[in-house]
């Protein structure tokens, strides 16, 4: 509920309709962001993150223009595109982007659940969102699946086949095995860190984590 700058108001003004269309999309079985995987094995989602804070914004001046439903409504739609990114993610690093806009909006649905202003009815609505967007939470397993793919991907054949012209491929022939056997070890704990974060039981999970973690250090 903090005063939101005049210049960031008139970009979610001017954005309305990329709001909307982020809205729609959110609540689509399958939407394409149009991402170009075969020109870039890591596309960039900032467009997605900064449609994403805008979203949010537009649910912050709804929330201050004593619009409750409109402002739950926006945040609920940020935080399912986070939670579809978080389990759907193809690397990593888009999980984890995921995790950050889906954490956004749920604590702006918890602000505003907390709310003075909210009547008893709109109040067991939003809660009930809450509940939804918590009941299964997502996975960040299959961004790890996709580092685990990158990895091969990237090295297969050699970290420095692709400078075929200058003497690295003798480099790479000396290197080669040694590096293979490395990028597998590395694969293996990307493996095992899938499992763990799946864990049910939380003190099991960091256990593991921790043990991983102390490894690969």
């Amino acid at each position: 509920f903090a005063e939101i700058p005049a210049d960031v108001l008139s970009v979610v003004d001017a954005q309305a309709p990329l709001v909307q269309r982020f809205r729609a999309g959110s609540r689509c079985a399958r939407v394409d962001m149009g991402l170009r995987y075969d020109d870039e094995r890591q596309p960039s989602l900032l467009p997605a993150r900064i449609a994403a804070n805008l979203t949010m914004i537009a649910g912050h001046k709804a929330a201050q223009a004593k619009d409750p439903a409109s402002a739950a409504g926006h945040y609920e739609d940020a935080a399912r595109f986070g939670a579809d990114l978080e389990s759907q993610g193809g690397s990593l690093i888009l999980s984890l982007l995921g995790v950050a806009i889906r954490d956004s909006a749920m604590r702006s649905l918890g602000t505003l659940v907390v709310s003075a202003d909210l009547d008893s009815s709109t109040r067991a609505e939003i809660s009930e969102a809450v509940r939804r967007l918590a009941s299964a939470p997502p996975s960040v397993t299959n961004g790890l699946l996709g580092e685990r793919l990158l990895v091969l991907l990237n090295f297969r054949g050699g970290v420095f086949a692709r400078s075929a012209g200058l003497s690295l491929p003798i480099l790479n022939a000396v290197a080669g095995r040694p590096l293979s056997l490395r990028l597998l070890e590395v694969e293996g704990f990307y493996r095992e860190t899938a499992d763990a974060v799946d864990e049910a039981d939380f003190t099991r999970a960091s256990a593991r984590i921790k043990d991983i973690d102390a490894r690969v250090r």
